[in-house]
Parts: structure tokens; C-alpha cells; sequence
């Protein structure tokens, strides 16, 4: 059976000739020599790769928020709606809305997978819109954002969406409360600050990411003198069109 097989790949011949008790069959080998080339179809490695780290909404390490606020998971409100004091609720971590009119959430991000690598670019995503009564699709706001304690970029949200339900609200959410926000992503690289394909900012990852941290802060939030004080909604998984709360990915050079 072996025989047949290499018979049919074309490396052996064979020829049927006369035996001591009939028929024999005499097997001769094609190629004397047989080559294999491993590297002829090797992929070229990547250049980099990613590390990515989801971060709950409710997952913040330090807020101070004020007006009109609250917290939302899945299965309803978290502590007391416009109450500041619910965003230190034992369970805010199961948070996948929240919302305030002034102030800032920071999170912070662990370091220990990249420490030791060249970083080539850091991204956060993230799905927001301001903070209205209700909704209000014009209702602009100016939400600035912080890495590392540094400014980086005031965004200018455009409203708190409404008028149709988020993919992924919740059944028990309303219709005539907010519903889903603009998925906004920050770029930090040797070159600046880039909302999208924007470039908002000179600081970079020699200004914001010298030295070893044990974190990577980013703070978000609404300061009381900016020119439209609309607050914001933060989103997670299970509210909003994108199935994510606050991503961090980290590009590093293998």
C-alpha cells in the first residue's frame, strides 16, 4: 500500500517481473535527491503588534462630578439619580452609562505588559455625547480630555442623541432619554495628538509617557468655564451603538 502511494506521487516507478512463486514487483526511485525549501513561503513577521485593554465605564480610580447626573447598568440606575454621591456606590463598576454636567472621571490603565518595549502609538476609544434633559440632538458641549495630568484636546460634541433607540440599550431604558453617542478616537504618537486623522495637539509620547509609570491615567470630563457647558454620556457595552466602554490599544515594536 505504502508503494502504490509513492507510486502515484510519481517518486517511484515499479515494474512487475517473475517470481519464485509468481509475480514480483521491482520498485526503482525517481529522484535521487529531494529538496524542501522551508523559507521559499515564509510570512515576513509583523512590525508591531497591539495590546489592548477594555476599561468599564464604571472601572474609574477618582471622579468629581456635580449637576445633573447618574449611573446606569444593565439591569437599571445605580445609587440615586443627580445625586454626586452615587458615583462612590459600591457597585459602580457594574456602570454601563454615566452621565454628569460638570467635572471628570479618570481611569487608570496598567503598564506591565509593554513597560520593557518601544511604544509606537497609543490610542483611546470611546463612545460620548453631551448631557441634555431628556435629549437633545443640538445640545453642544466641550469635553476636554487628560493623559498623564496634561491637557490634551477639547472635543466639541455636538448633542445628546436621541430619536431612536441605541442598538444596545436595554429594554428598561426610555425612549425619550438619551440613546446613543459618536464613537471618538484619540491617537497619541511621536508626531502629536490626533482626533482621528486631526491633528489637536503637540504633546506626544516624549511629553506624556517619560519614564516608567506603574499607569496610564486618562481623564475625561467638563470644566465649569468652558464655552459650552454641556456635559457629557459616557457609554459601555450594553448601552449605545458600540459594544465597548473606554479602550486603551498600545502599538508596540516587536
Amino acid at each position: 500500500m505504502h508503494a502504490k502511494v509513492l507510486e502515484d506521487a510519481g517518486m517511484i516507478v515499479m515494474r512487475e517481473r517473475p517470481g519464485v512463486r509468481g509475480s514480483q514487483k521491482m520498485c526503482g526511485i525517481v529522484f535521487e535527491d529531494l529538496y524542501l525549501n522551508v523559507f521559499e513561503h515564509r510570512r515576513e513577521p509583523k512590525a508591531t503588534s497591539v495590546f489592548s485593554f477594555p476599561m468599564p465605564v464604571g472601572n474609574y480610580f477618582e471622579c468629581d462630578v456635580d449637576g445633573n447626573c447618574g449611573l446606569a447598568g444593565a439591569r437599571g440606575y445605580l445609587g440615586i439619580e443627580d445625586s454626586p454621591s452615587s458615583f462612590y456606590c459600591v457597585d459602580r463598576a457594574e456602570a454601563e452609562l454615566l452621565w454628569f454636567r460638570t467635572g471628570f472621571v479618570e481611569y487608570r490603565f496598567p503598564t506591565y505588559l509593554f513597560r520593557e518595549k518601544k511604544v509606537k502609538e497609543i490610542r483611546f476609544s470611546f463612545e460620548i455625547c453631551s448631557e441634555a434633559p431628556g435629549y437633545q440632538n443640538d445640545w453642544p458641549s466641550d469635553v476636554t480630555v487628560w493623559v498623564n495630568g496634561r491637557e490634551l484636546t477639547t472635543l466639541l460634541i455636538p448633542g445628546d442623541f436621541g430619536g431612536r433607540r441605541g442598538a444596545l440599550n436595554p429594554d428598561w431604558w426610555g425612549d425619550t432619554m438619551t440613546q446613543y453617542g459618536i464613537l471618538k478616537n484619540i491617537r497619541i504618537n511621536d508626531s502629536g495628538t490626533y482626533d482621528n486623522e486631526t491633528k489637536v495637539s503637540d504633546e506626544n509620547m516624549d511629553t506624556l509617557f517619560a519614564g516608567e509609570g506603574k499607569f496610564i491615567s486618562f481623564r475625561i470630563g467638563v470644566k465649569e468655564d468652558a464655552s459650552h457647558v454641556g456635559g457629557l454620556n459616557l457609554f459601555g457595552s450594553a448601552f449605545g451603538d458600540y459594544p465597548q466602554g473606554l479602550v486603551m490599544d498600545v502599538e508596540v515594536f516587536n
